[in-house]
């Protein structure tokens, strides 16, 4: 079994842990108030509409699993699973003698001794089969025990059950984070004996928790999502509190560089107790968010805290009371504003099975999504009131204990970001005919007058550093492709035909991407980087990204000598740089490389396994660091000022060796 993580909602479920509505729901349905749940309900028509919901979920391509499955697996032919389950199921049971107004009665006989002793549970619970030990653990039994001068000298003045009626929302016992299972503290008393149910599960399934919350601390797994391998949000509020949030945060257990604490200040109403409830994420760039919450003047509002890690491993407050949907627009994120009456019915609480595939409890939500444009997955609503009823829908009914980035992150590999051009793992589009034996591509912009302000004379320049670029190489025998890049959907599309004519039979066109300040956040930095690897094309890494500024200058993609691909970066960065570019290498899944001279490396570009490099003759430091490194090779000089003002870094990010 793999070790529970996750990263993001929007990464793929392949492990998902569910609790059927059993004689628990039952029992705690003959009072919902003081059960917990919302309204009278019909436990035969949860468990059908539940049974729907796991049907879908394995659909999807998940594994499910139910607590009661877990706790009987192996017991039937491993002595060892047997007997930790024996054993859990004696924590569960109570023995208690009562004298005659009903209180506990501790003075015993050593015969009384005896039969309230772990001895006679021990005895007792070897008889049992599978499915009755199961239902000692989720039942929670004591037997009220009085004197009688009869038969055994004792009888069963009464059998009280606690069961585990609210087991059924899997999600609150626990969170799953980037780094693995931390085990909850619940605010409420009676639902405190589910954690330790779930940890036995965990620790069966070879899952163990890396951390658990205690009092006065206090954390549902409700109020807790992951947004990504950078940033974590937690909501305190009615169900969690800052000790829960700080325990994460002091003891490093989240595996993000952020979190984002969403405080419940002025609302804690008991329709939006937990995070889940107003705020789920369809996608990487997409969610919905309660529109009762929304607005900085709203009473209902939503104010967050963001805490960085710092390189010694302690958070620190970075913002502080930023309005909720604001930051949420600051993170990428597209909002679906979601009306009360559709909160009310559960229309935010869905479940991502991954890659935006929706599941919802509510029709009116499912068309609210489906008309959206920026909505581009799939979204099914089901039948799930008899559920609902219990206070909690198909996000509070589901844990997702293991997810798999998503298709859009394992695109990435092809080429992310300047640098090398070859893809980290062999690319599954045809082999380029027009193009054979490409030893090398110059990679030159069609955008420049309208997007950088230059003029045409500039411009000119560029493209005449380009051909001599070209030249110099084809001098050498360097097999060369001109890739113009055309800025996807810019209005100076109909002048590619001027830049391929100077570059004649060498040339073809590429999309390129040009990120700019409100498109840097992560969440759509992925859908750039899927555009520039479906279509051959390239990114400019010179960007602001959450104020950071990070420049191509600063930062290169590179194959290292053992054929992995990895970021080189400047040491000389900041520290918020250096989360920046840690965060764009989990992304990428490339390691990271730190340089004391990166400048003048960018400055030398080695082609044909270091048989000719080429220099930057304007870098004073990269013709001698070329001699170097490849004593044996040609070294060829270029001037490309004009190359540089316009990309903003060194030679290796517009000239790529394959």
């Amino acid at each position: 079994m793999k070790s529970g993580h996750q990263f993001h909602e929007d990464d793929t479920c392949e492990l998902v842990i569910l609790h059927d509505p059993g004689i628990g729901s039952y029992l705690n349905s003959l009072h919902p108030a003081g059960a917990l749940f919302e309204k009278p309900l019909s436990t035969c028509e949860a468990k059908k509409q539940h049974n729907v919901f796991r049907k879908l979920i394995e659909e999807s391509g998940a594994k499910v699993l139910t607590v009661r499955e877990i706790l009987r697996m192996d017991v039937d032919k491993d002595m060892v699973s047997r007997v930790n389950l024996e054993e859990l199921a004696l924590t569960r049971l109570t023995y208690q003698f009562v004298g005659s107004n009903g209180l506990p009665d501790k003075t015993h006989t050593p015969q009384e001794k005896y039969y309230v002793s772990d001895e006679y549970k021990r005895e007792v619970l070897r008889s049992l089969d599978i499915e009755r030990l199961v239902d000692v653990v989720l039942l929670n039994p004591t037997i009220k025990l009085t004197r009688t001068a009869y038969n055994t000298g004792m009888v069963t003045q009464s059998t009280e059950l606690n069961p585990a009626g609210n087991l059924l929302f899997t999600r609150d016992q626990q969170i799953t984070t980037g780094s693995g299972v931390v085990m909850c503290n619940m605010a409420s008393s009676q639902r405190s004996h589910e954690i330790a149910i779930m940890e036995f599960c965990f620790k069966k399934l070879g899952i163990n928790p890396i951390g658990r919350v205690s009092a006065p601390g206090t954390l549902e797994g409700g109020d807790f999502m992951m947004c990504g391998p950078s940033l974590a949000m937690v909501g305190v509020g009615l169900r969690t509190n800052s000790l829960g949030a700080s325990y994460l945060m002091d003891n490093d257990l989240l595996g993000t560089d952020r979190l984002a604490v969403v405080r419940d200040i002025f609302d804690r109403n008991q329709d939006r107790l937990h995070l889940d409830c107003v705020f789920a994420p369809l996608g990487r760039d997409i969610c919905l968010l309660d529109e009762t919450i929304i607005g900085a003047a709203n009473p209902k509002r939503r104010l967050v805290d963001v805490y960085c890690r710092t390189k010694a491993g302690r958070y620190v407050i970075e913002q502080s009371q930023v309005e909720f949907s604001q930051f949420l627009k600051s993170e990428g994120f597209h909002i679906i504003p979601v009306p009360h009456k559709l909160q009310l019915a559960y229309g935010v609480n869905v479940l991502n099975l991954g890659d935006s595939r929706i599941l919802t409890v509510n029709d009116d939500t499912a068309r609210l999504v489906a008309r959206d444009p920026h909505f581009k997955g799939t979204i099914q609503s089901i039948d799930f009131r008899a559920v609902t009823s219990m206070f909690g829908s198909m996000h509070c009914c589901s844990q997702c204990v293991i997810r798999s980035p998503a298709k859009v992150t394992k695109t990435m590999a092809f080429y992310p970001l300047p640098g090398e051009y070859r893809a980290k793992e062999p690319s599954e589009r045809p082999i380029d005919l027009a193009f054979p034996s490409i030893d090398c591509i110059i990679k030159v912009p069609t955008f420049c007058a309208d997007t950088l302000g230059l003029d045409r004379v500039e411009e000119e320049k560029m493209c005449s550093e380009g051909r001599e670029l070209l030249e110099a190489l084809e001098d050498q025998g360097i097999n060369v492709r001109v890739e113009v890049c055309l800025l996807h959907g810019h209005p100076q599309q109909a002048r590619v035909g001027d830049f391929v004519k100077v570059f004649k039979s060498k040339a073809r066109t590429v999309m390129a991407v040009f990120p700019s300040v409100k498109e840097t956040r992560s969440p759509v930095l992925c859908k750039l980087l899927k555009q520039v690897a479906d279509f051959n094309g390239w990114l400019f890494v010179d960007f602001t990204y959450r104020g950071v500024v990070l420049a191509a200058s600063s930062l290169d993609l590179i194959k290292q000598a053992d054929g992995t691909m990895a970021l080189w970066y400047d040491s000389s960065i900041t520290e918020a740089q250096g989360t920046l570019i840690a965060e764009l290498a989990r992304l990428c899944e490339v390691g990271t490389v730190p340089g004391d001279s990166f400048r003048p490396i960018i400055g030398c570009v080695p082609i044909k396994g270091g048989e000719v490099v080429l220099v930057d003759s304007e870098e004073k430091d990269s013709t001698e660091i070329a001699k170097k490194r490849w004593p044996e090779a040609i070294i060829v000089p270029v001037k490309v000022s004009n190359l540089k003002m316009i990309l903003g870094g060194g030679l290796r990010c517009f000239v790529a060796c394959l």
